[in-house]
């Protein structure tokens, strides 16, 4: 069975990471990228992660209860509310299809899937 997985953008949680006390993966998430608009992968979209790692990306992220707790305001500032759901600025879920050694600075080569794939919806 895959693990499953998130990816956060920092661009879109720069409220979030810019808390002093706050470092990446303080709010569950596995890979932290730059310049990456996640919000925009359709749904089945593969991130190649170095070398080997191949992630398939399923959906938003849904805002955690933990973000609230670290400060008046921030989960609104991460938050994002569509018309009958709420998901997190930046934040997606993926799932392990192929693993590999994945280390800071690699490159993240995206394949979006063919045809009309659907928009991500949160999970």
């Amino acid at each position: 069975m895959p693990k499953i997985g998130n990816a956060h953008d920092s661009k879109g949680h720069a409220e979030l990471f810019s808390r002093p006390c706050l470092t990446s993966s303080f709010v569950g998430e596995n890979i932290t990228t730059r310049n990456l608009p996640l919000l925009e992968l359709k749904a089945g979209s593969l991130l190649q992660i170095g070398r080997k790692a191949i992630l398939r990306v399923t959906g938003l992220r849904k805002p955690c209860v933990k973000i609230g707790r670290l400060g008046k305001g921030l989960q609104a500032a991460v938050t994002m509310r569509g018309e009958r759901f709420a998901f997190m600025k930046g934040a997606v879920m993926a799932v392990v299809i192929a693993g590999g050694k994945v280390s800071p600075g690699n490159a993240i080569c995206v394949q979006q899937p063919a045809g009309s794939a659907k928009f991500l919806q949160p999970i």
